[in-house]
């Protein structure tokens, strides 16, 4: 306690110094913390599932594209040896909500009963629907608890209730889930797997429309389950090779379904942060070793007058430690603020266990790295004070000169370490950020510039047939295009870089063996409204775009991509080819190919043109579309009108998912924004902070040399030469640091290239202008430390000898 009183009177005697320290310490812990909680919510912690490591995501793939599974696969995977039980699912179901309130449109999963069995959560209240609802047209209901606040307000007795959803009355609810359940992604409630009351459909290979999620037997590892699946994969290629030739499986773990692509750029972002820390506790070692420095003269009196080397080390610490606590607080101000810029920069609606906030776990990781921190930066004034000779150190002192060469050179190391971590996360930040800005401006195919873009579902019951759909959609479009300043018009049920994109469909091409069949891609079907690629901007290529001549009773029209075209057709005239949907219905239509378009990007913006098939909603009728209107100014100025035509068409139909298309596309890339934005702040913190260590050093070099600055001076040295030895000695410890944080930062930009778009790694400019940027800065900041020495008057500098 009375290492603390004395370190506290201490602090309070120096505010300044003691102020810098903890901001620099704190913006350090402060900045991992936040970083820290982002890498908790994203990466470590665990679904709210049963033994979560044992769950699996299962689809299919063909011709490199994701696509989904049939219900007699799903038994097949589900009679395997390694598999502990499994559901299917599909989060394509949207459904309009009437008859309790206000009319709205609810996310819905559709799977099969024993889906939260195979999660390993109960339902709070009730239960799941019968297993018979499987395979027959049941239509039960398990709904969400902030579905059951919201429109029950926590009724217990909702149980055995019905809704009304799309127009069609009987919907029982037989349970509801606990809060914290979130699967896959913020459902509202799930529905009954049954669709139909013919047990032939549930038999069929090649109608799929559904995931697999499975948990897997205890000890099975996921390269394990891989390699079976890969076998069942060749079982049925060879069994049943009319719908299963060229189809295999893939296994995702079940964090990965929810973390995604982000994990790459969140651990990128912690090992920046890291970096940002390393140069604090530089700064913040450098400051406490110029202090320790000054202190010689009381040091070595303490000594002389008989105090224990051990009870100056301790006292040293101690300091240091109070200042690591004041630090702590400090940081946990700037990480809950880093954390609501961050969350800010994350445009996806994260389940709730994910949610990157400033807990427990993050408090206690800002006070670990606090304390250790700050040791760790008072070790080299600690141990320095146990090699103090009092002897010297009072001769020294009585000379008042400065502490020497050698007693400079550990100040010197964490200068030049500190400028080389600066320049290598401006290296990393600037290959980042400059990939971020490319992938902005990648040619989509499509228009984004003034347009608005929101969603309506239709219910099935209301809207059952194509007429009543086709009806709808004119009406509103008619009504939206009388809105002032509105210049296009359409609709697309499958928008290109919406962010929930259909299921990909298999096709089947006139004349084609069962062998090419099988090597077909999986395409994306678009079902569009009139004038849909002037709309867009795109442009048919080739035959003609959709008009009045695709009638319901006329011949079945469909447009396809350039890059799909070249796959099905290459070197041969499209037009006129025809195609049929894998799965349909034996007297469905055959698609009659009549016009080519341009190529566009779908999903990502760093990915392969799009295989993509249109359909005019003439002939196929589109009950989910997104809207979208292009406008001659700002498009969010008649957002309200044109959602407003929605409601006045169908007073019980309504809409969602309002956007602006190019907010849309920005939103594809968040993890390369999150990452860029942070990386390039962090780089801005760190040159700071290497700036100020330089200024400290120089500023005290020149403190403790003022003997012998006016020495030099008396001698007839001239102001500019004074000048450029001060910056000389900067400028050399920056070079020092720029030439080894060029080789990390090297190894950093081939470490990251997987994450760069359209930059090299070794981008000349980068490698080129950023040193000179801190060249530049290390001149400023030694700029003031020079014209402090250049002040120096002789004879008050020789007045003590």
């Amino acid at each position: 306690m009375t290492d603390i009183r004395l370190a506290w009177r201490g602090l309070m005697a120096r505010p300044g110094f003691s102020l810098l320290v903890i901001l620099t310490l704190g913006l350090g812990v402060g900045a991992n913390a936040a970083i820290f909680s982002a890498v908790d919510g994203l990466l470590l912690r665990q679904p709210p599932f049963k033994d979560p490591e044992r769950l699996v995501r299962i689809t299919t793939i063909r011709g490199e594209e994701d696509g989904t599974v049939a219900i007699p696969e799903f038994d097949d995977v589900r009679a395997l040896p390694v598999v502990d039980g499994a559901a299917l699912y599909t989060d394509q179901g949207m459904y309009n909500a009437s008859g309790i309130g206000t009319p709205e449109e609810l996310q819905a999963t559709i799977t099969t009963h024993d889906l939260f069995q195979v999660l390993g959560v109960q339902p709070l209240v009730g239960s799941t629907f019968p297993a018979a609802f499987d395979r027959t047209r049941g239509f039960g209901l398990v709904i969400s608890h902030g579905l059951w606040m919201r429109k029950f307000g926590g009724d217990p007795n909702v149980v055995g209730r019905t809704m009304t959803l799309d127009g069609a009355p009987g919907y029982t609810i037989y349970g509801v889930m606990p809060r914290e359940f979130n699967f896959p992604s913020h459902s509202d409630l799930f529905r009954s797997n049954g669709i139909s009351a013919e047990p032939a459909s549930y038999l069929r290979r090649d109608l799929r429309d559904r995931v697999i999620v499975a948990r897997l037997k205890s000890g099975v590892t996921i390269e394990q389950a891989r390699g079976v699946l890969d076998g069942l994969g060749d079982r049925l290629e060879r069994e049943f090779p009319a719908t299963n030739a060229g189809l295999r499986f893939r296994v995702t773990p079940i964090r990965e379904m929810y973390s995604g692509t982000v994990r790459p750029y969140v651990l990128l972002l912690f090992g920046a942060v890291a970096l940002v820390l390393l140069i604090a506790c530089a700064n913040v070692a450098n400051l406490l070793l110029s202090r320790a420095i000054a202190r010689d003269r009381e040091v070595a009196i303490r000594l002389a007058l008989g105090a224990p080397r051990w009870r100056v080390v301790r006292q040293i610490l101690v300091e240091s430690l109070v200042l690591s606590a004041l630090a702590v607080l400090a940081g946990g101000a700037i990480a809950m603020w880093g954390v609501g810029a961050m969350t800010r920069l994350v445009p996806v609606q994260l389940p709730r266990w994910m949610q990157i906030d400033v807990d427990w776990r993050a408090w206690l990781f800002l006070a670990l790295v606090g304390i250790v921190t700050g040791v760790a930066a008072a070790l080299a004034p600690a141990l320095r004070s146990t090699s103090t000779n009092v002897h010297d150190a009072l001769k020294e002192g009585s000379r008042g000169s400065s502490d020497g060469v050698r007693q400079g050179h550990l100040r010197n190391m964490l200068v030049v370490a500190e400028v080389a971590l600066s320049l290598v996360l401006l290296i990393g930040a600037s290959l980042l950020l400059q990939s971020v800005w490319r992938l902005q401006r990648v040619d989509l195919g499509f228009r984004t510039a003034n347009t608005l873009t929101f969603r309506v579902e239709l219910g099935w019951r209301a809207y059952q047939t194509l007429e009543r759909m086709t009806t709808f959609h004119r009406r509103v479009l008619q009504r939206i295009y009388e809105l002032p300043g509105v210049e296009a018009v359409s609709f697309d049920n499958n928008l290109p870089m919406s962010g929930k994109p259909r299921d990909p469909v298999a096709i089947r091409l006139e004349g084609q063996s069962r062998d090419q069949e099988a090597r077909n891609p999986y395409v994306h079907l678009h079902q569009v409204g009139p004038d849909y690629f002037t709309t867009m901007g795109m442009h048919v290529r080739r035959g003609r775009a959709f008009d009045d001549r695709d009638r319901p009773d006329g011949v079945q029209a469909a447009v396809v991509s350039q890059p799909l075209a070249d796959r099905l057709w290459p070197g041969v005239n499209p037009i006129g080819r025809r195609m049929q949907m894998q799965g349909a219905a034996p007297n469905s239509p055959w698609y009659t190919i009549v016009g080519v378009s341009s190529p566009t990007l779908h999903h990502e913006l760093d990915g392969a043109a799009s295989l993509d098939l249109y359909r005019p909603f003439t002939q196929s009728g589109t009950a989910g579309p997104y809207y979208v209107i292009r406008t001659s100014g700002d498009p969010m100025s008649i957002a309200s009108a044109a959602t407003a035509i929605v409601s006045e068409t169908d007073p019980n139909q309504s809409f969602l998912d309002v956007h602006i298309y190019e907010r849309r596309v920005t939103d594809r890339i968040w993890q390369r924004r999150l990452a860029g934005v942070l990386f390039g702040g962090f780089a801005a913190l760190a040159l700071v902070l290497a700036a100020v260590g330089l200024y400290g050093v120089l500023s005290y070099v020149v403190s403790q040399q003022t003997r012998d600055i006016g020495v030099r001076i008396a001698l007839g040295a001239s102001s500019g030469d004074v000048m450029r030895m001060v910056l000389g000695r900067g400028l050399r410890l920056a070079a020092g640091g720029i030439a080894i944080g060029a080789v990390v930062g090297l190894a950093l930009a081939r470490m990251i290239a997987g994450v760069l778009y359209g930059v090299s790694p070794t981008d000349p400019i980068t490698f080129s202008l950023l040193p000179m940027l801190l060249l530049a800065i290390t001149a400023a900041a030694c700029h003031a430390p020079a014209r402090s020495a250049m002040r120096v008057d002789p004879i008050i500098a020789l007045r003590s000898e």
